[in-house]
């Protein structure tokens, strides 16, 4: 038995080193920075050996919690939608807000981020839950569809992510950078 622990330990690095090399592929970090700063804050959210933390634990952060999209992009980067985030999930939701994304990748990001049914059309339904995500309860449903209602007239048949990326500018975009 004292034999096997060795190879497990082989085995567990092998598929850290793996899967850091394939984050690393498909994200904004180095293999370093995945199986260092990254694996070790995933690991003080993590506190059982589940491997996995329920969204609410990541967006209660310090350092993200006051950012009112993060709960959206975590939950967009939720590969299997259970609530429940992986490391590879937390890795490429942070990846999609780090300072080393493009804009192009940030305007997706953001209309993505308003494109809910993920239809490549923003409506106004899309329009107004996202509204009340950022106003929170500051206007009534009625008074927040007024408000909706008067922005999407200019978009009667809802807004493309052309019609989109027209409406942002470089500094609005870079509002969507973490700085970890």
């Amino acid at each position: 038995s004292a034999a096997k622990k060795p190879g497990c330990l082989v085995t567990n690095l092998y598929g850290m080193e793996a899967e850091a090399r394939e984050l690393a592929a498909k994200t904004h970090f180095t293999e370093q920075e995945i199986a260092g700063p990254l694996k070790s804050r995933f690991a003080q959210l993590s506190q059982d050996s589940s491997g996995s933390v329920p969204i609410d634990e990541v967006c209660a952060m310090p350092e993200v919690a006051l950012y009112p999209h993060l709960r959206r992009i975590v939950a967009m980067n939720n590969a299997d939608r259970s609530g429940v985030v992986t490391f590879a999930d937390f890795v490429q939701a942070i990846s999609m807000l780090s300072g080393r994304a493009s804009m192009a990748e940030k305007l997706r990001t953001a209309f993505s981020l308003y494109d809910i049914k993920r239809d490549g059309n923003v409506d106004s339904a899309d329009v107004f839950n996202i509204f009340r995500l950022m106003t929170g309860r500051q206007h009534s449903d009625d008074g927040l569809q007024q408000i909706v209602d008067s922005f999407m007239q200019r978009f009667p048949a809802g807004l493309t992510s052309s019609d989109f990326a027209q409406m942002f500018s470089v500094a609005d975009l870079a509002k969507l950078t973490l700085n970890l």
